[in-house]
């Protein structure tokens, strides 16, 4: 379960493109985005495919279907790549892909954290949205 309060994401509407990007530390005492980097373990990554986001008012069920290492100035964090180009590029960086059937009208959601020790690069995990419901609670 990846919680932020949606305020401090800075999103106003998680899903208005194809692909949100969120950044979040990889802090060393285990809090934030610290899990992102076991995803690139295959046995990891089949056992944890599935996690929810949730913020103040709303709650994600994710299906994760790629973790990549990339550099921080990477064209899977530009703003307008049109989808082929982007799934392409993510393709091409992902250690796992797992084919799920993605498409440009899908909500694909990005969770980005820096890899310890190497400077500008970064691990993604990407999911798609799959689920979206109103918090219940008042």
């Amino acid at each position: 379960i990846f919680h932020l309060p949606q305020k401090f994401l800075g999103i106003s509407n998680i899903n208005a493109d194809f692909n949100s990007v969120i950044y979040g530390h990889n802090m060393g005492n285990g809090t934030m985005f610290a899990d992102i980097p076991h995803y690139e373990n295959e046995e990891y990554f089949m056992n944890h495919s599935y996690g929810w986001l949730t913020t103040e008012d709303e709650v994600w069920l994710i299906d994760f279907f790629a973790v990549a290492r990339t550099a921080d100035t990477s064209g899977l964090y530009l703003a307008d790549p049109s989808f082929e180009e982007w799934d392409t590029q993510l393709r091409n960086s992902a250690s796992i892909y797992k084919e799920i059937g993605i498409s440009a009208n899908d909500n694909l959601i990005m969770l980005s954290t820096c890899t310890s020790a190497e400077g500008n690069s970064r691990t993604i995990l990407v999911g798609k949205i799959i689920d979206n419901r109103e918090d219940d609670a008042e």
